[in-house]
């Protein structure tokens, strides 16, 4: 098995209660434009605390050039970033890397002795996982399994 290494941070997410207010907020103090958001987005069915649950999410994503900050409001089902919410308030959330290989990255993770907070799927069948790594770095690192891509003959 190859011993795939995360190689770069590729995102910063935030937990907020009003995407639309801290769009707002990126686009007056850093004069960002949003490249992507989605209002009432429903997502994949995912797995949280080991249970099935159904969510809709507005989504806000901005590029700072090869990083990422995603703004994610909770507005319905019950998950990860909704129970952040209301213990923490808005802020900072995680801190996310691509991978190929979702499988060896969870079982590095959890040999560890760290634990998978919320695993699913968006669009396309990307597929995403959040860590609890909280003791450690203050924040959850979310997976991201891209898929391979296939080689050029």
């Amino acid at each position: 098995m190859e011993d795939e290494k995360l190689s770069f941070l590729k995102q910063l997410g935030y937990v907020v209660d009003s995407v639309q207010k801290y769009k707002e907020f990126f686009e007056i103090l850093y004069d960002m434009k949003p490249f992507s958001i989605w209002d009432n987005r429903p997502a994949n069915p995912i797995k949280y605390k080991d249970k099935d649950s159904e969510v809709k999410i507005d989504n806000g994503l901005f590029n700072i050039g090869q990083l990422q900050i995603e703004l994610i409001e909770v507005k319905d089902g019950i998950c990860y970033q909704g129970e952040f919410l209301k213990q923490n308030g808005p802020g900072f959330n995680h801190l996310a890397f691509f991978t190929e290989n979702m499988e060896l990255q969870l079982k590095k993770f959890t040999e560890r002795g760290m634990k998978v907070l919320q695993t699913g799927s968006v669009m396309g069948g990307i597929r995403f996982a959040y860590i609890d790594t909280f003791n450690l770095l203050g924040c959850a690192i979310e997976l991201i399994e891209l898929k391979k891509r296939k080689k050029k003959k």
